[in-house]
């Protein structure tokens, strides 16, 4: 698993703990932690579904929408972003190849 993402001008860091949901994102320390018993499958979903949050924060998309509000916008966000590439993967390919030239 990845261990630290870069989210605007922070470098987060991730790690596994054994915690009681899914995933944390602690934007003020700059950390993702994910449940270590879950699949590689679902550890990526939650990296993923907290770094959205970490984005949310540090483009101060936050203030906007608080609470439950946020978690379903950033669950659609999640499931959206990773359907997209999952059902289009040649502009998965072709996106990643062509903004990594930038």
């Amino acid at each position: 698993m990845i261990k630290s993402l870069k989210v605007a001008a922070h470098d987060y860091a991730v790690t596994e703990g054994p915690i009681g949901y899914y995933g944390h994102c602690d934007t003020k320390r700059h950390r993702i932690v994910v449940r270590s018993t879950d699949t590689s499958r679902d550890k990526a979903m939650t990296v993923l579904h907290e770094a959205i949050h970490a984005i949310c924060k540090e483009y101060g998309l936050c203030q906007y929408f608080a609470g439950e509000a946020e978690e379903l916008v950033v669950r659609a966000l999640e499931v959206g972003v990773t359907t997209l590439f999952l059902e289009n993967k040649q502009f998965a390919r072709e996106f990643v190849k062509a903004v990594s030239k930038a």
